[in-house]
């Protein structure tokens, strides 16, 4: 006995086996120690979704502890685990929720390769998603197309005769190989209607749109064009409208959200405003449409922009006094959206009322790719790439730097204005 202790002498007195003392702790000490903890986890909820079987026992040993629990904070979840996180779930279904996992989650995974638990995110379902833009079969758009935009002149009141060049206008469109024809703003009546207005209106679709889908049908094209529009509803109601028809027949409208009424113009007068802002998905891409005056508020073109448009189609009737407006504000729009942009004005005159043409096709760039004669009829044709667009973007990154906390400034003090 005496040697036996003496082995473990030294200088500084006694010194102990860790291993053997260790096991003795331990074997005194476990069966108590483990009853503890079992009646304490059955007292308690489970931290971390962990099991009483999961509950780290302490050891002596600081290195063998840190191993320990790495090892099982990163097990794989066990029969009771999963019992929890289920009935957690169907709580949070009761509430109004759901689970749903993130489209880019990775499975995390251990340096061994095993599988880890994978997070589970709730989100509140408080918003619908979002609608299709308009037609209800998604076509693929293609990369380059080719627009003519018709400059008419307007018999005021004579539909007939104004359709009869409209489909003029459309055969020679068609042997240009155009996908798409423009028209100016009430290019089926003429402007200057005043209050022959009530009598031209009709609704939309109507008997002349019927007869612009045939010829759209013929000649495998879409038309852009603006007639007055009698509500349905109520037939006092009238509309300035640009209508959309494709080569299987009517796709959409637009209404004139602003209407002016200051020197030669009394729009008000006679039309109530628009009241939405669509974009239509066509085999020809993304079109959303302004008429004249809207081409003075940069919030709807940019309003068409972040809904998808690829191509916006202004008609107008704008008179030569407004020329120098026109062009600029043309250019701008296009470029700050980085947009196509197809213009379309009125020439001739009109109860002595002058308008001055000349219009155009821009690039997202803000570039006149094909403008056409002033004070004079013509009819343009020039193909657009849709690439273009995003080429532009890395140049004029306009949209991505857009600070939207700035719009409902922008509505506070439109309100007080």
């Amino acid at each position: 006995m005496g040697r036996r202790r003496s082995r473990h002498l030294t200088s500084h007195g006694p010194v102990q086996n860790t291993s053997q003392t260790t096991r003795f702790i331990h074997r005194h000490t476990k069966t108590n120690h483990q009853k503890t903890l079992h009646t304490n986890a059955l007292a308690r909820p489970l931290s971390r979704g962990r099991t009483r079987h999961q509950i780290r026992i302490p050891r002596p040993n600081p290195t063998r502890t840190r191993k320990l629990h790495a090892n099982r904070r990163h097990s794989p979840p066990t029969r009771a685990t999963t019992q929890t996180s289920q009935r957690n779930q169907s709580q949070m279904a009761v509430k109004g929720t759901q689970t749903t996992r993130p489209s880019n989650h990775k499975t995390r995974t251990q340096n061994n390769g095993s599988r880890l638990p994978t997070p589970i995110h709730t989100t509140l379902n408080l918003f619908h998603s979002p609608k299709p833009i308009a037609n209800k079969e998604r076509t693929e758009t293609p990369k380059d197309i080719t627009i003519s935009i018709a400059q008419t002149s307007c018999k005021v009141g004579d539909k007939k005769s104004n359709i009869e060049k409209m489909k003029n206008a459309i055969k020679q469109a068609e042997q240009n190989a155009a996908d798409l024809v423009v028209f100016p703003e009430l290019g089926l009546t003429g402007y200057v209607c005043k209050d022959l207005t009530y009598e031209l209106a009709e609704p939309v679709p109507g008997p002349s749109i019927r007869l612009i889908e045939k010829e759209a049908s013929k000649s495998n094209i879409h038309v852009i064009f603006g007639m007055l529009e009698k509500s349905t509803k109520a037939g006092a109601t009238l509309y300035n409208t640009s209508v959309l028809i494709g080569p299987k027949g009517f796709i959409g409208k637009y209404r004139k959200t602003h209407l002016p009424t200051h020197s030669v113009f009394e729009e008000k007068r006679y039309f109530r405003p628009g009241y939405a802002a669509p974009v239509f998905e066509t085999e020809i891409g993304n079109i959303g449409m302004i008429i004249c005056y809207d081409i003075y508020f940069p919030e709807i073109t940019r309003l068409l922009r972040l809904q998808g448009a690829q191509l916006i189609a202004c008609i107008s009737a704008s008179p030569s006094i407004r020329r120098g407006f026109f062009e600029v504000l043309t250019t701008a729009r296009a470029m700050e959206n980085t947009v196509f942009l197809a213009f379309a004005n009125l020439a001739g005159i009109e109860d002595g009322l002058q308008f001055w043409g000349g219009s155009r096709i821009i690039a997202p760039s803000g570039s006149v790719i094909k403008q056409a004669r002033y004070d004079e009829e013509d009819l343009i044709t020039a193909k657009i790439n849709y690439s273009d667009l995003e080429r532009v973007e890395v140049f004029v990154p306009a949209l991505r730097d857009l600070r939207p906390e700035l719009f409902t400034k922008l509505k506070e003090f439109a309100e007080n204005l």
